[in-house]
């Protein structure tokens, strides 16, 4: 990341009154945000001949920010302000003083906002560490986090091949996270069959954006499980969580398993073999009120029983059903 030294001072050729000033920048003066995503604007102030200032304490310094919003006054001869946001800023001070050349009494010395701009022509970097793994059997995509003071979030962008053309990479979601599960897929089921891409860009608070991580990828196969069909079946009002015995029961090579919930929330449905091995997460998401079927299909799975798990936040229900080919 590149160090930032950034200073804002007020030029000696504004005209001022009442003998306050800020001090001249004695070096290059910065107006850039760099890209450690922040920056100071310091102040410096000093007072004519005639101008006298009792203690180093009694000057005062306020910053106004792009938003119109501004600091509480800052006290001190000197001092400043870290800042992240691009745009219009303006500066005024003030200092308890007397005119000594005159004999004038004590009273604020005021000085009028002095308005600068602050851009940021740095994108933020590219989000390192970007990898892939499963989860529930999902795929999982995980990064570092970027250490910029001004990111504001990361754009998740995919893409799936089902064996013939691929579709157009596509923004999928925008997060604040550092990691992102796509429940739109299964792991070696349906859907989809094919291959999913994934790559993510960061962007910060001033629109600037990142490149793109290199691409990452999970295969999924079709030999084991038909897509699954859910729908909510009916919009009655639902009073009780149940999970009804699967149709037909035996079955071969696929059966229905319908369930009934009264409130909104997570629904977790899955199927284990007679081993406690799962073999299949029909459902894992969050679903409204209603009653709901799924198909279960077991082609290639040898006979034998099978048990189907319900789970929400406040309902858990176990079954049975027979696979007889």
């Amino acid at each position: 990341m590149k160090k930032l030294l950034l200073l804002f001072m007020l030029l000696s050729a504004v005209v001022y009154s009442q003998g306050i000033f800020f001090s001249e920048p004695l070096s290059y003066v910065a107006d850039t945000i760099y890209s450690s995503g922040q920056g100071p604007i310091v102040y410096n102030f000093y007072t004519d001949n005639c101008t006298y200032v009792q203690y180093d304490n009694d000057f005062y310094a306020k910053l106004w920010y792009p938003d119109d919003s501004s600091s509480d006054w800052m006290r001190g001869e000197v001092g400043g302000w870290w800042v992240t946001k691009a745009g219009t800023y303006e500066i005024e001070g003030k200092a308890w003083a007397t005119d000594i050349c005159l004999g004038g009494s004590w009273g604020w010395r005021t000085r009028e906002a002095f308005s600068f701009q602050v851009v940021d022509p740095y994108s933020p970097a590219t989000p390192s560490n970007f990898s892939i793994t499963t989860y529930n059997n999902a795929p999982k995509i995980t990064w570092s986090a970027n250490t910029e003071h001004d990111l504001d979030y990361y754009e998740v962008w995919r893409q799936w091949d089902e064996g013939g053309t691929p579709t157009a990479w596509a923004l999928k979601t925008t997060t604040t996270s550092t990691s992102y599960v796509d429940n739109d897929f299964v792991i070696n089921g349906k859907p989809y069959a094919g291959t999913v891409y994934y790559k993510i860009l960061a962007v910060d608070i001033n629109d600037n954006e990142s490149g793109f991580t290199s691409v990452q990828s999970k295969s999924y196969t079709s030999t084991t499980w038909k897509r699954i069909t859910m729908q909510k079946e009916t919009d009655e009002i639902i009073t009780e969580y149940s999970l009804k015995t699967n149709y037909p029961n035996p079955f071969n090579p696929s059966t229905q398993i319908s369930y009934s919930i009264p409130h909104e929330g997570f629904v977790n449905l899955v199927v284990y073999n007679s081993l406690g091995q799962l073999v299949q997460v029909l459902v894992n998401q969050s679903q409204s009120m209603g009653i709901y079927t799924v198909e279960f299909n077991a082609a290639n799975l040898p006979s034998g029983i099978y048990i189907y798990k319900l789970q929400t936040d406040n309902f858990s229900s176990v079954k049975k059903m027979l696979f007889a080919k």
